[in-house]
């Protein structure tokens, strides 16, 4: 299958002109939006983005940005806040799979303890979508903080690695879906720099 060209974008991109991004010289076929993080936060500019992406045609996904805690029922909750509020975006037209970054580890959970967290946000986030999860991080995050083996070669991985190479892949995967391979895009229609992705035409 071809490849095909996505950024993804939060508050920190401010306000973004989409229809200068759907005639960016390079076609932007996809866009990751930051919906939540953690339990309570909500990206401000999440629904502005979903329905300027969508209206622009660019297909879109949300993710959720983890904050893993140690407290029984914490996964749980970062689901169902994650939940409540994709109920409450319109939901464009061309849509990709939901995504969960994992990429931070403030309470030094154990790999064990880290990978069950996952597992319960995935079980969690099934009364919304039974679509597998994307796992967004980077190839050392998750050889450190996920016990292996485990059970999340399902869900699409889609990896960061800021380099022409392509990125290692760790175990259970055997390959990734989407590549992160930038943060210092220049994309039409963006002030300052842009995370830059690229895909399978059909991970969709």
């Amino acid at each position: 299958m071809s490849s095909i060209t996505g950024i993804d974008v939060s508050h920190y991109q401010g306000n973004i002109d989409w229809v200068k991004v759907d005639a960016n010289a390079k076609p932007i076929s996809f866009v990751y939006i930051k919906a939540t993080e953690g339990s309570n936060i909500v990206d401000p500019m999440a629904a502005v983005n979903g329905e300027g992406a969508a209206g622009a045609g660019i297909r879109t996904g949300y993710y959720h940005f983890a904050n893993p805690q140690g407290a029984a029922g914490d996964a749980a909750a970062e689901a169902k806040h994650f939940i409540s509020v994709l109920q409450t975006i319109a939901p464009p037209t061309l849509k990709y799979p939901y995504a969960l970054d994992i990429e931070t580890n403030s309470d030094n959970l154990s790999p064990a303890a880290y990978l069950q967290w996952v597992y319960d946000f995935i079980a969690a986030f099934k009364a919304y979508s039974n679509i597998p999860l994307v796992i967004y991080s980077d190839s050392s995050f998750l050889s450190a903080n996920l016990a292996t083996p485990n059970n999340l070669g399902n869900n699409p991985l889609w990896i960061a690695r800021y380099s022409s190479q392509q990125p290692v892949v760790p175990a259970p995967w055997t390959k990734w879906s989407a590549w992160q391979y930038s943060d210092s895009g220049v994309v039409s229609g963006i002030s300052g720099s842009v995370d830059m992705d690229t895909a399978d035409s059909g991970f969709l």
